[in-house]
């Protein structure tokens, strides 16, 4: 009884050894390891939304990047997240920020190549990396590993994941999935199909060398093999497998919105921060207001009169519902 009242002992000292090893591995990283603060500089883009929430504007950020500022109440689209954890990270949920299997397999083969075959890193290891981009290097490397074990202990799987995505490269001057998948798709992140979602999954992988517009077949055998392993995991079905390897690949960025250019410039221009703003504007409302200011101009050209302007208001609440700075914007006979 005794004997086994020692071995037990002795084995709870070992646990709490282990245990307070662990935490003091944690308690070094955590108070030594640096972290910029803000993690991303506040550098987004201003995104101007009407009553509705439609877009009506997007202004490029001062880096000349179409970046959307981060909307925690925007849910992330479960056909993006499975796609892009399934891409870039499956054991994302289990893992403290770094996978020990997954290092040691890809040192193992970056010594038999001799070269850097494999980079082993984890999501938030990439989010380390995209906090302060540096050269690819194996003391870099440790310093992204102990940057993401720290990111673990401060920020849950949810804010690590939306960070991801809100400050991924996706290719030319397309920062974060809210851009790319307007810009690509024109189209909500929540409504893009699965084709979509995975196009979207591969791109920061490689941004610059497979752009949408110029790498074409690389692209799509990226995706199909997403695709694939969408399939294997269970989370689309052979039908839904067919169908969005015949979805074509963006050919072309698409335009944001420009709606009631006056009003978002000005807007603009006064406004300091980089965020989202939502008008009194409804944007029906205004695209009539406006085709009815250039009919009128039309059938008053005759007398004279070139230009004109036009505000709608609700009587009883009096907010501004068009507004209407003149018959064309760019026109440089009226300034604008």
């Amino acid at each position: 009884m005794n004997v086994f009242c020692q071995l037990q002992f002795s084995g709870l000292i070992k646990s709490a050894e282990y245990f307070l090893s662990i935490l003091l591995v944690a308690m070094f990283i955590y108070l030594v390891i640096p972290l910029p603060y803000p993690l991303f500089p506040d550098d987004y883009s201003m995104v101007v939304l009407d009553a509705n929430g439609k877009m009506l504007r997007v202004f490029l950020n001062r880096n000349q990047q179409w970046c959307f500022p981060p909307d925690e109440n925007l849910k992330i689209p479960m056909k993006l997240k499975n796609a892009v954890l399934q891409f870039e990270d499956r054991h994302f949920y289990r893992h403290p920020g770094v996978n020990p299997v997954s290092l040691v397999r890809a040192f193992y083969q970056n010594i038999r190549a001799g070269r850097t075959v494999s980079g082993a890193s984890t999501l938030t290891m990439q989010l380390a990396r995209l906090m302060q981009p540096k050269p690819r290097t194996y003391p870099n490397k440790l310093l992204e590993i102990l940057q993401a074990v720290k990111i673990e202990i401060q920020y849950s799987k949810e804010e690590i994941l939306r960070m991801y995505l809100d400050h991924a490269p996706y290719g030319g001057n397309i920062i974060g999935y809210q851009a790319a998948s307007w810009r690509y798709f024109g189209k909500r992140p929540e409504q893009l199909t699965w084709g979509e979602a995975a196009t979207l999954a591969v791109l920061p992988n490689s941004p610059g060398l497979i752009s949408p517009v110029v790498n074409r077949e690389k692209l799509s055998e990226k995706k199909n093999r997403l695709l694939r392993k969408l399939l294997q995991a269970g989370f689309i079905d052979q039908e839904s497998f067919e169908l969005a390897k015949l979805e074509p690949l963006p050919s072309r960025t698409i335009p944001f919105p420009f709606i009631a250019p006056h009003l978002t410039e000005a807007l603009h221009r006064k406004v300091v921060s980089n965020k989202i703003i939502r008008t009194t504007i409804k944007k029906e409302i205004q695209r009539q207001a406006a085709e009815t200011v250039r009919e009128q101009l039309e059938n008053l050209r005759h007398l004279g009169i070139r230009n004109g302007a036009a505000l709608i208001a609700e009587t009883k609440s009096g907010k501004v519902r068009a507004y209407v700075g003149s018959q064309d914007f760019f026109a440089k006979e009226n300034k604008g």
